[in-house]
């Protein structure tokens, strides 16, 4: 897989769960990072048991979402669901986490 082709994957993950703004906003997602096979992680606050949130394509073509806890000792996995459809991706974000991603729209009359 090219950089390129990995690149695309975790932008591609960003946009299931709603976009990188919607991420900065309702869970203060920072330090996004991905590596060669697609996997991205980031950081995200709101959530004693975690801290990080890791997302990877695996060979069935569906998602596998952790959620760690990540320290200076190491890092640690606190909860993990695999063979996640793209559409439910941000369902099951939220289920891990128990965060949720949906940007409310605010009407000022």
């Amino acid at each position: 897989m090219t950089r390129e082709e990995a690149h695309q994957i975790a932008m591609t993950s960003i946009d299931h769960l709603g976009g990188y703004k919607a991420l900065k906003a309702m869970v203060n997602a920072r330090s996004f990072s991905y590596c060669d096979d697609g996997t991205l992680s980031f950081r995200i606050s709101g959530n004693k048991e975690m801290n990080f949130v890791r997302i990877k394509v695996n060979a069935n073509d569906l998602y596998d979402l952790e959620g760690l806890y990540a320290t200076a000792k190491g890092i640690k996995v606190v909860a993990k669901e695999t063979d996640i459809f793209c559409e439910d991706l941000k369902d099951a974000f939220e289920r891990l986490t128990g965060l949720c991603l949906i940007v409310p729209n605010i009407i000022f009359s």
